[in-house]
């Protein structure tokens, strides 16, 4: 049985296509235990198909009943043939009629895709008929090209060069274990007969086997092949409309953020950072810290171009520090602290632990995570309030108890996302596609244990939410409904609080608005959840929609969502609303805009002066803080707790220092 397993669509149209085939299949025979799976697409009947393909020395066998049924399908049916029949193949080729092949040309692929266990394809470098190579100087002409066959074959053994580069051309060469992983062309998506079958497949990798941000395909060099690119799709009829109905398959199955993804994977040079050299860490000394040194008030990891286990650390007095690139805040005290340094990007990796302290944590907290990059945090539970909150949230396991053997895993999880996070800390899509793969990761796994535990409550609720989380709000529902009924059949009776608010919220975002109103009303037992419920049927009743979804958002605890809608809908006119979302997520800390300038000279004079008091100490300037706070105090004495606020957290700073 050949390891390569190649396939090829043929529509023969006239004469010449004919003689183009003829010579393919001449050059093909020179390649080693070549067999071959064709897809008639028209033009010869099969028995006539069969006639010319016996004058060659190939095993073949031939699909299709000779009608153009396009591109996506042809191609499928090729790839199921394979899997069904040729099992034991390790790659899989898609090469063109109008093409010719040096005999090597599939050792040099091969061997790539053997030393690159994670590239899921590879293909060889092309020369045209125009005499460029494509993808390296695609645009240029560099050769006069010879007319005879051989000729150009001897060429391309010319033109070889031992290099590896980015791009996607045809032919390619699949790992057939990987395309089979993906499912190829997903027909349910690729409708029509033309367009973005190869931008589906690049994105089906990409997507599902979590390739890394700055994935791109590759072009392995020392294989080249005579390409003519005779275009045939062309004599499609309506090729704009085909390939408009694929590209609507595609968005539909990947979202509208694909374009952008093709765009980078497309691109020719990588979107990556220079990895940081300057990190520090603020924060104190717990076995959740230790990672980056013993009693971790100010350090710094040289990170260099190596990974973080593998560094040493400075511990350095916090005034002596020049800027950082990036600063980690362990415990939320010391966000009074971080401005201080002025960092380009900053991390939150608060420890469960510091739950405990009772007092002004969690005043802290939040300035912490509404002026953070990154949140990274240890409780699943507080992961997905968080993410409903806030930007690029992580849950990265604690590791008071690890499960893993370090001699076979020398990086933690955390160690491996601090390592990601360093390299690419400069590009917001880069982090939010690490945070989208540990999701989709996550989803992947937690499927996986409900096949064997079909009925476990924590599972399917879990499962649940990071769908919901993922966008895939239809699913999430049908979960969230299924882990209810699990807690009922259960008698538990806590399902009502644990599931409905994420019933309402997943509705909500599918724009059942009154099934959400509904679903929330069931919970409307206390005299607040009364009052929301109230306002709620009030808008819905008025027609104001936008306002309503906002509403019911912002009340079940999805900020993000709410603060999206208040921004983008105009007809969002409820100052209530968009004051409490502008002091629920503190945007009063981050740098003024007009929206946000407008809602602060709306406040009441007694918390414009808190706010101005909270933004100076959350800068550091201690005294003008404590200034406003005495002013607010001359108004309503309760407010003197900020300044025994800001006192509790100085005296704890110097005890950790």
């Amino acid at each position: 049985m050949s390891k390569v397993v190649h396939t090829m669509l043929v529509l023969i149209q006239d004469h010449h296509d004919l003689l183009m085939l003829q010579q393919c299949l001449a050059s093909l025979t020179k390649t080693k235990n070549s067999f071959c799976v064709f897809f008639n697409q028209g033009g010869l009947s099969k028995d006539a198909l069969h006639q010319e393909l016996q004058k060659f020395d190939l095993s073949y066998v031939i699909l299709g009943d000779g009608e153009n049924k396009g591109i996506p399908f042809a191609r499928q049916k090729c790839f199921e043939y394979i899997w069904e029949h040729r099992s034991d193949c390790t790659f899989i080729t898609e090469i063109h009629p109008d093409m010719l092949f040096p005999s090597n040309w599939t050792e040099p692929l091969c061997k790539f895709l053997e030393q690159n266990s994670k590239e899921p394809c590879v293909s060889p470098g092309i020369l045209t008929a125009s005499g460029e190579w494509h993808p390296h100087q695609k645009g240029t002409s560099v050769v006069d090209m010879p007319s005879v066959p051989n000729e150009i074959i001897s060429l391309l053994k010319w033109l070889q060069l031992p290099k590896i580069t980015e791009g996607f051309v045809h032919p390619v060469m699949h790992r057939a274990d990987l395309l089979q992983q993906v499912g190829g062309y997903d027909l349910n998506h690729l409708k029509g007969k033309q367009g973005y079958e190869d931008d589906y497949l690049l994105l089906s990798y990409f997507r599902e086997l979590d390739l890394p941000y700055n994935w791109k395909p590759k072009v392995n060099l020392q294989s080249m092949v005579y390409h003519k690119t005779m275009a045939q799709r062309m004599h499609f009829t309506d090729i704009e409309h085909e390939a408009n109905v694929n590209l609507t398959g595609l968005i539909q199955r990947f979202g509208k953020q694909a374009v952008d993804e093709l765009n980078r994977i497309h691109q020719t040079e990588l979107i990556r950072s220079k990895p940081a050299k300057k990190v520090v860490v603020l924060g104190e000394n717990t076995d959740e810290t230790c990672e980056f040194g013993q009693h971790a008030v100010a350090v710094i990891i040289e990170t260099g171009e190596e990974p973080l286990k593998h560094q040493g650390f400075q511990k350095r007095d916090l005034h002596t520090l020049s800027k950082p690139e990036i600063t980690i805040v362990t415990h939320p005290f010391w966000v009074t602290k971080h401005s201080e340094l002025k960092p380009s990007f900053l991390i939150s990796m608060l420890n469960d632990a510091n739950d405990q302290i009772p007092r002004y944590f969690q005043f802290y907290k939040e300035c912490l995570y509404a002026l953070s990059n990154v949140i990274i945090v240890n409780n699943e539970e507080d992961f997905f309030l968080q993410s409903l909150r806030y930007d690029s949230v992580f849950f990265i396991q604690s590791t008071r108890n690890p499960v893993q053997n370090t001699s076979l895993y020398p990086f933690s999880e955390k160690e491996e996302l601090l390592n990601e996070l360093f390299s690419c800390y400069k590009h917001k899509e880069c982090i939010q596609h690490i945070r989208q793969q540990q999701i989709h990761r996550k989803i992947t796994v937690l499927k996986r244990q409900l096949k064997w535990d079909v009925h476990n409550e924590h599972i399917i609720g879990t499962l649940a939410k990071y769908l919901y989380l993922n966008g895939d709000f239809q699913e999430a529902e049908k979960y969230f409904f299924e882990a209810f009924a699990r807690n009922v059949a259960f008698q538990r009776d806590d399902g009502l609080l644990k599931y409905y608010p994420w019933i309402s919220l997943s509705q909500c975002r599918q724009y059942k608005l009154v099934e959400a109103i509904n679903s929330f009303g069931i919970l409307a037992v206390t005299d607040e959840n009364k009052q929301i419920y109230e306002c709620l049927l009030n808008e819905y009743n008025a027609g104001r929609f936008g306002t309503a979804i906002a509403m019911l958002m912002f009340a079940l605890g999805d900020w993000l969502y709410a603060d999206q809608l208040v921004r983008e809908d105009s007809t969002i006119q409820s100052m209530d609303l968009i004051r409490n979302i502008y002091l629920k997520m503190k945007h009063y800390l981050k740098p003024a805009t007009d929206s946000s300038l407008s809602v602060f000279y709306q406040l009441n004079h007694l918390d414009q002066i808190k706010l101005k008091g909270e933004i100076e100490e959350l800068q550091g300037e201690k005294h003008r803080a404590i200034h406003y706070y005495l002013q607010t105090a001359c108004i309503d004495e309760l407010q003197l707790d900020a300044v025994v606020r800001m006192q509790t957290a100085e005296s704890y700073l110097k005890s950790s220092t």
